[in-house]
């Protein structure tokens, strides 16, 4: 059962495969995403892997700057994600754009954490553990 938060954003976490899956259901905002980021680097289970689902969400309200707004928070909290994974998955075009453009931001650059955006939520999730799924075969 999931963490309800603003914007119909909903945190479920997944500590056995350190997995933490945040669905946006509604219109959100940046402060949302912000509130939601905080609340879950607050609570003591932050997880590695982190996979935002936006295909049900509204993300018309973020701009440019507000991607600006949520890397300086992310910047903040990135050292208790080292080499840590975000997937974000996107259903519109818009939103697939806004969230490649976050991915790619050079302002990330300075922090030890993989960003991908998606279409597709099983590739998001294959994507996010990659990692595990090639040291499982070099292990066997």
């Amino acid at each position: 059962m999931g963490q309800n938060m603003a914007g119909g954003i909903t945190l479920s976490t997944d500590l056995h495969n350190d997995t933490t899956l945040f669905t946006v259901r509604d219109l959100c905002t940046v402060e949302d995403v912000i509130r939601a980021i905080e609340t879950f680097c607050a609570s003591g289970k932050v997880t590695q892997y982190i996979l935002w689902d936006f295909r049900e969400g509204d993300i018309d309200p973020i701009s440019m700057e507000g991607i600006k707004k949520i890397v300086a928070v992310i910047k903040k909290v990135a050292h208790l994600r080292k080499n840590g994974r975000t997937a974000m998955v996107f259903s519109d075009d818009r939103a697939f754009s806004m969230g490649r453009i976050f991915a790619n931001d050079s302002d990330l650059g300075s922090v030890d954490i993989s960003y991908g955006a998606f279409r597709n939520f099983d590739k998001a999730v294959d994507w996010l553990h990659e990692d595990d799924i090639l040291l499982k075969q070099v292990l066997k």
